[in-house]
C-alpha cells in the first residue's frame, strides 16, 4: 500500500488561565497514544495566542470634535527659547492676530469661514493697519455685532497709534492704556456696560468678555442675542458650563505693515515667526 497519512490523529489541548492563550498538541497517528504526552508534549504543537482589540490612542476626545480634518496651518511662536506652536483649522483661510508684549510672547488667532482677518499693530513710528475683511466691501471690527460699530484708539507711552472704525451713528470706543502695570480694554455698548480688563501680572494675562468671578485667560462666551468678536471654534474650544467658550491669549502685536503676505516674518528685538496664508 506504501506510505499514506492517518485518517484523523488525536489532539490535547489546554487553556491558559488570564492569557487566553491555547496549547494544543497531535498525536502522531490515529492510535491516539502516539507521541502524544500533554497539551503542550506531542508528535506536533501548536500555541494560539489572542490578539488584543483595537483601542484608540490617550487624549483622543471624537465627542467634541468640530474643526474640519485635513490640511493643518501651523503658526509657531518663539517665546525666548521655547517654541509654543499652535495648530488651526477652521474653513479655507486663516484669520491670525499675532501679539507681542514684553518678553512673553502670545498668539491670538481668529477664523472666519473663507475670509481673512488679519491685524498688525506696529509700535513706535511705524504705521498701525488693521485689515477686516467680512464680506465683500465691509471693514469694520465687530466686537458688538449689530448696529453700533467700534474705535480703537491705541495709547503706548508717548506715541498713539490710533484707529478709528465707523459704522453707522453710533461708535462703541475701545481704548487701549498700557501703563507699568495695568491695560484696560473698556467696551462700552450703549447704557450697558461690557469691560475688557486686560491685567497683567507676573504670570497671568487676563481679558474678560462678559465678567466672571474667575477668569486667567481670554474667555469669550457666545450667548443667544450677541457674538463676541465673531470668533468660530479653534483648537481650544471646550465647554464650560453651559456656555460655550473660546480660549485664546491676549498681549501687544508685533508684525510687518506690508501684512502677512505668506512668508514668515521676523522682528527684531523679540523673534516672532509667522506662517500663514496671503492677505486677500
Amino acid at each position: 500500500m506504501g506510505d499514506h497519512h492517518p485518517q484523523y490523529r488525536c489532539a490535547v489541548y489546554h487553556e491558559e488561565p488570564g492569557t487566553g492563550n491555547i496549547f494544543i498538541a497531535f498525536s502522531s497517528d490515529s492510535t491516539c497514544n502516539s507521541g502524544l504526552v500533554s497539551a503542550t508534549v506531542g508528535y506536533e504543537t501548536l500555541s494560539l495566542t489572542t490578539l488584543p482589540a483595537a483601542v484608540w490612542p490617550e487624549m483622543v476626545d471624537t465627542s467634541s470634535c468640530r474643526k474640519q480634518q485635513g490640511d493643518i496651518t501651523c503658526l509657531d511662536v518663539l517665546r525666548g527659547e521655547d517654541m509654543t506652536c499652535l495648530d488651526l483649522l477652521q474653513g479655507e483661510d486663516m484669520t491670525c492676530l499675532e501679539l507681542l508684549q514684553g518678553e512673553d510672547m502670545t498668539c491670538l488667532d481668529l477664523l472666519q469661514g473663507e475670509d481673512m482677518i488679519c491685524l498688525d499693530l506696529l509700535p513706535g513710528e511705524d504705521m498701525t493697519c488693521l485689515d477686516l475683511l467680512q464680506g465683500e466691501d465691509m471693514t469694520c471690527l465687530a466686537l458688538l455685532q449689530g448696529e453700533d460699530m467700534t474705535c480703537l484708539d491705541l495709547l503706548q507711552g508717548e506715541d498713539m497709534i490710533c484707529l478709528d472704525l465707523l459704522q453707522g451713528e453710533d461708535m462703541t470706543c475701545l481704548d487701549w492704556l498700557q501703563g507699568e502695570d495695568l491695560t484696560c480694554l473698556d467696551l462700552l455698548q450703549g447704557e450697558d456696560m461690557t469691560c475688557l480688563d486686560l491685567l497683567q501680572g507676573e504670570d497671568m494675562i487676563c481679558l474678560d468678555l462678559l465678567q466672571v468671578e474667575d477668569m486667567t485667560c481670554l474667555d469669550l462666551l457666545q450667548v443667544e442675542d450677541m457674538t463676541c468678536l465673531d470668533l468660530l471654534q479653534t483648537k481650544q474650544c471646550r465647554r464650560s458650563g453651559t456656555h460655550e467658550r473660546w480660549e485664546l491669549w491676549v498681549a501687544s502685536m508685533i508684525a510687518n505693515k506690508r501684512g502677512l503676505a505668506g512668508r514668515d516674518l521676523v522682528s527684531a528685538e523679540n523673534v516672532c515667526i509667522i506662517t500663514s496664508p496671503v492677505i486677500r
